[in-house]
């Protein structure tokens, strides 16, 4: 018996075929036989009590692997599927969030990785909030008077917009500098109409952060991000590198912390991101990084992810 798995995704020529999670995650479903499908968040719609998404088969291409094609497009009933997993990358928007509503109509029905609710419910950078004490001195908002109260006690500080990704406009400002107020101008005219993340800067990320990753709320493995010289951005994409690394005691007690809120949320995949004692993000959305995980071990994460799926739906 196979699955019928469907796949809410970005574009597949946006897609990095020899580093992107989904990737491996379609991968493994087609070796284990299960049929694939996928959508654009802006396809997936609603007409007279159904949900709906103009999407497609996902095939495999020539070679069986780093390769994918898309059969003709068609119209899918997202409820006759067993699965659904929800991997575009943020930003957090309207389309975003919309898409999380409509999908809650599936719940109960379909199994979705993950849950709708519980994505619309766990912005990257808000979940952790409610962990304060696993979080360096941080402070959220749009004030300049709260910004520069908060930058005269800690003196050195990291500020970046709360809704981005991928290391998207973070900014370093030291004791002295005189870049506060034409950096937060700069903030006012990208992002308008969103808050902003205030963190005292952790000179530990010149050691690299941690990237680890649970599954139904228990560790499954990570990697140590090194950022390139003259950066504290560790990101892949913001030319970090990757090494592997041995989760210690501190990893652990933050995994322990979160797993049981993850769990109750409907939040089965998730990666979070460590520097030296802290916890910095919560990505619950299309954690990515599985390929580095398995190139650095030899293993095969995205097998673990199938066999919890296959499991839920009582196929082992």
């Amino acid at each position: 018996m196979s699955l019928r798995a469907i796949f809410q995704m970005d574009p597949l020529n946006q897609l990095n075929l020899e580093r992107d999670s989904t990737v491996a995650l379609i991968e493994e479903g087609h070796r284990r036989g299960h049929s694939l499908y996928h959508y654009t968040p802006s396809a997936l719609g609603w007409r007279e009590g159904h949900l709906q998404a103009r999407g497609a088969p996902l095939k495999k291409g020539k070679d069986d692997r780093l390769s994918l094609s898309s059969g003709p497009q068609e119209l899918l009933d997202p409820e006759t599927f067993d699965v659904l997993f929800i991997r575009q990358n943020p930003p957090f928007n309207l389309e975003y969030i919309t898409t999380t509503y409509l999908l809650e109509h599936l719940s109960g029905k379909v199994l979705m990785v993950n849950d709708p609710q519980g994505i619309r419910q766990s912005p990257e950078k808000i979940l952790m909030t409610h962990f304060p004490d696993l979080m360096p001195p941080t402070l959220i908002t749009q004030e300049t008077l709260d910004i520069q109260e908060f930058w005269r006690e800690h003196q050195d500080i990291v500020i970046k917009p709360l809704y981005e990704f991928g290391g998207e406009s973070v900014l370093r400002l030291k004791e002295g500098d005189h870049n506060l107020m034409p950096a937060l101008e700069l903030f006012r005219k990208a992002y308008p109409d969103q808050p902003w993340m205030v963190q005292k800067f952790l000179p530990d990320i010149f050691r690299g952060d941690r990237r680890l990753f649970l599954l139904e709320g228990q560790l499954m493995g990570g990697f140590m991000r090194v950022p390139p010289p003259h950066s504290i951005r560790s990101n892949a994409a913001r030319g970090g590198t990757a090494i592997a690394y041995t989760p210690d005691a501190r990893d652990e007690e933050i995994c322990q912390r979160i797993g049981p809120t993850l769990d109750k949320l409907g939040l089965f995949f998730v990666g979070i991101d460590i520097i030296g004692s802290y916890l910095i993000e919560i990505n619950v959305t299309s954690p990515t990084g599985l390929r580095i995980l398995d190139q650095l071990y030899d293993m095969n994460s995205a097998s673990l992810i199938w066999d919890m799926i296959e499991k839920k739906c009582k196929l082992s």
